[in-house]
């Protein structure tokens, strides 16, 4: 049954509607059809035959699909059988796109590097196949129409597993699943057993096939009928001469001499794997053998095949010409013998070549150092090359004069002034204090390598006029050795050391003298004369240690003291501590203290003591005389500066030039310190009233020429003080002012004029004096 289901035909009940018919071919068809469960396209494949053997080889391509997973290979998603029917179909993921058959056709050859790209991906999507456990799967039918172009230009499918089988050539194939690709499929196809091998020499045609838009020969034809394979450059130039070996070993008849498998063909095309080297007969151009004398078609001698350096394109004929190649594309050649790629060439050549090949492989085995490996290969495939030639730019490093303790590099070149790859390693003699770097070199031809020497004194002994020292750093090469010779002088000078480089002395009230010490001692050799030298003034260094001298090994240790009251503000202060000495060093100290309050405004008075303006304030008024004095002598505005109260030490300079020293106090007090003025007080006005004839009570006998007023200072604080002021002519006051404390009472003397002074009824309410508090 062949018919083909018309458009709407739904399979599997409802499950799958058809749309379309995609390709048909001898066993079966492909529909684009819908998935109505999932809701979206799918590809049906409908078996034609559905005879046992045919069922079973159905079974077989489901079971093979529905278990792999690459993204170059179409998913299985569904099998089954329709009952009405008995045919089998396959659901598989849809594979947008074009074939690379149809874009053949349209375009002619494709571009290589297209190619390779598209091919990249075939081949690791065959290499999966090959790979797959627990036995391989071999594709046996690829070719370009069997490669799917996704929309995107980029990336291809591997599709159409309808001949493909589980297992290599020890497993039988299934009749339903035997059939060939004319063009692409090997002669083993066609009868004997297949392998992965098989899928290599189609993925050689497909390459061939759609870089020269011709299919190749039939293999079957090639092997035993006398057809030629034209060689791929001989149809197309622009064909790489890399690509075309790859191609031309991958369709060898032999599968002995194909790739073993698409991983190993995809290692070749990406240089990263040798070829079975190929060639072309000069008489007739059929493909022969590498190691072929002559042309089986026509008997012509064939000449040796060249070893072709990529991508310089240098192709060696002979064993001289690939030591020359290798001397000239080191880098090329390195990499080609490091890979094993001169090996098969090399057996071509004969005994010789044979020899020389099993030589490079055990030279391969005792080198990591791959240029290494290559220069022992050259010299025994050719004797009479020119060699490397090892040259030093000096023979002697002199470092001169060192210090005990100190290092030094200083370097020289090692270059190769001859042919090939120098190389080896350095040894640096005695090692207690001499080194190289790098341990290695190696240099190719008109190259150089720096090496720095290093020189380590520590572990030397020296003296104040020095010590001579010598060492010798040997070369070591694959072309013989030369010496660098090493001098030094070790000088052991004094050398002054401090402990400790940090002395904090903590907070300390102004004014306070402190003590410290620190510790000078000579860590080198002979005698540290010196002294300890201070940077600030308020640090003094005890003089009885100065200057000192010190032999090697000893130490002193040196007072100092610190002088608090030779700040000016509060806060932290450093100053340093420097040995000042001939020798090594002049190691620093760095003495640290917090300057802060309480600040003595006496010093010959514990109770003077003051941290705050409301102690001072308080202080004065608790003892005024002494509070006068420290105004007068100026601690309180040295105090005022050193907490910071920059405006309040201003009026206190003000204050202390004022005449009267208690107003001046009292005036700070107020105007820089925030007290409060006193406001209370009481008089005896009315008794002087009284005694000048007036006043309610007045007397009229016995009236003095002098009467004293009486002020008394109430308040809980201050200094009251202010004036009296007479306000009729007849009253005197000849010293007005008056000032005193709090509990203590001023008096002011009031002299009556008395031949002035004339009173009638009306002055009985007139007012006499007037008593003004400032």
């Amino acid at each position: 049954m062949n018919n083909i289901l018309p458009a709407g035909t739904t399979l599997k009940s409802n499950s799958y509607r058809i749309q379309r018919l995609l390709g048909r071919g001898g066993f079966g068809v492909v529909y684009l059809a819908d998935d109505l469960i999932m809701n979206q396209p799918c590809a049906i494949k409908e078996s034609f035959d559905n005879s046992p053997g045919a069922q079973a080889q159905f079974e077989v391509e489901a079971r093979i699909l529905a278990h792999l997973s690459h993204p170059h290979l179409p998913r299985v998603t569904d099998n089954f059988i329709e009952p009405a029917t008995g045919l089998q179909y396959l659901v598989m993921e849809y594979v947008e796109g074009k074939d690379l058959g149809e874009l053949l056709d349209r375009t002619g050859p494709l571009p290589e590097g297209r190619v390779l790209a598209w091919m990249d991906q075939v081949l690791k999507a065959v290499a999966y196949l090959h790979n797959y456990k627990p036995r391989p799967v071999i594709h046996r039918d690829i070719k370009p129409d069997n490669i799917r172009l996704l929309p995107d230009g980029k990336t291809v499918k591997l599709v159409d597993f309808g001949i493909s089988k589980i297992g290599g050539v020890s497993d039988p194939t299934r009749k339903a699943a035997r059939g060939v690709a004319p063009g692409f499929s090997p002669p083993e196809q066609f009868g004997a057993g297949t392998d992965t091998y098989s899928d290599v020499y189609a993925l050689g045609a497909t390459l061939y096939n759609l870089l020269t838009n011709v299919i190749p020969p039939e293999s079957i034809d090639i092997a035993h009928s006398g057809a030629k394979l034209v060689l791929p450059r001989h149809l197309n130039p622009r064909i790489s001469p890399r690509v075309e070996q790859v191609i031309l070993t991958a369709m060898q008849i032999d599968p002995k001499l194909r790739f073993p498998n698409a991983g190993e063909m995809h290692l070749a095309l990406q240089g990263k794997r040798p070829t079975t080297v190929s060639a072309a007969c000069p008489h007739c151009g059929a493909a022969v053998r590498a190691t072929a004398k002559f042309c089986p078609d026509c008997g012509g001698t064939i000449p040796p095949v060249p070893f072709v350096f990529r991508p310089s394109g240098y192709q060696a004929k002979s064993i001289k010409d690939l030591v020359g190649g290798c001397d000239r594309y080191w880098d090329e050649g390195r990499d080609y013998f490091w890979r094993g790629e001169f090996e098969p060439w090399l057996a071509s050549l004969g005994k010789q070549g044979q020899t020389l090949a099993a030589k490079a492989r055990a030279i391969r085995a005792r080198h990591t150092d791959k240029s290494a490996a290559l220069e022992e290969f050259l010299e025994a495939a050719d004797p009479t090359r020119s060699l490397p030639i090892l040259t030093l730019d000096q023979t002697a490093l002199d470092f001169g004069p060192l210090r005990k303790g100190d290092s030094k590099v200083l370097s020289f070149a090692i270059s190769n002034s001859g042919r090939g790859y120098l190389h080896g390693t350095l040894d640096a003699k005695p090692p207690r204090w001499l080194s190289v770097r790098p341990a290695g070199f190696g240099c190719l031809s008109g190259a150089q390598q720096k090496i720095d020497v290093e020189v380590k004194t520590a572990s030397l002994s020296g003296t104040e006029l020095g010590v001579d020292y010598s060492g010798t750093v040997t070369v070591l090469s694959n072309r013989g050795q030369q010496a660098v010779h090493v001098r030094l002088k070790v000088v052991d000078e004094p050398q002054a050391q401090l402990d400790p480089l940090q002395v904090d002395l903590g907070r300390v009230a102004w004014g306070a003298r402190l003590r410290g010490q620190v510790t000078v001692s000579n860590s080198g050799g002979g005698t540290l004369h010196g002294v300890l030298v201070a940077s600030k003034p308020w640090i003094a260094v005890d003089q009885k240690s100065q200057p000192f001298a010190l032999g090697k090994g000893q130490s002193l240790a040196i007072a100092f003291t610190v002088n608090a009251a030779g700040f000016a503000r509060r806060g932290r202060y450093s100053s340093q501590l420097q040995v000042q000495a001939k020798g090594r060093g002049n190691p620093v100290a760095v003495v640290t203290v917090q300057v802060d309050v309480p600040f003595p405004l006496d010093p010959a008075n514990p109770t003077s003591q003051v941290s705050t303006l409301k102690e001072l304030r308080d202080f004065c008024d608790r003892d005024w005389q002494a509070g006068m004095t420290l105004l007068s002598n100026g601690r309180i505005g040295t105090f005022l500066r050193f907490i910071g109260k920059t405006e309040a030490a201003r009026i206190a300079d003000q204050c202390r030039q004022m005449p009267d020293k208690a107003i001046g106090l009292e005036r700070l007090l107020r105007d820089g310190l925030g007290a409060k003025a006193p406001t209370r007080y009481d008089t005896n006005a009315m008794d002087v009233v009284s005694d000048l004839g007036l006043g309610p009570l007045p007397k009229f006998f016995g009236r003095p020429e002098v009467v004293t007023l009486q002020v008394l200072n109430k308040s809980k604080r201050g200094y009251l003080y202010g004036r009296v002021e007479s306000l009729v002519d007849w009253l005197h006051i000849p010293q007005p002012r008056f000032g005193c404390l709090p509990g203590q009472v001023a008096e002011v003397k009031i002299h009556v004029d008395k031949k002035s002074r004339k009173i009638g009824l009306l002055s009985l309410g007139t007012e006499l004096f007037e008593i003004v508090v400032e």
